[in-house]
């Protein structure tokens, strides 16, 4: 499968991603592979 780099993310767009998966008990990488392929979870 092909990597996919992210660059030049916003901090504060990061530190969301970061928190909503610690909230939901997941990974960042099942965070942003959900957001990217439309089954996102709603980032506050």
């Amino acid at each position: 499968m092909p990597a996919v780099t992210i660059k030049n993310l916003p901090d504060g767009l990061y530190q969301r991603l970061k928190t909503n998966a610690r909230a939901h008990h997941r990974s960042l990488i099942a965070v942003a592979w959900d957001l990217g392929t439309g089954c996102g979870l709603r980032i506050m």
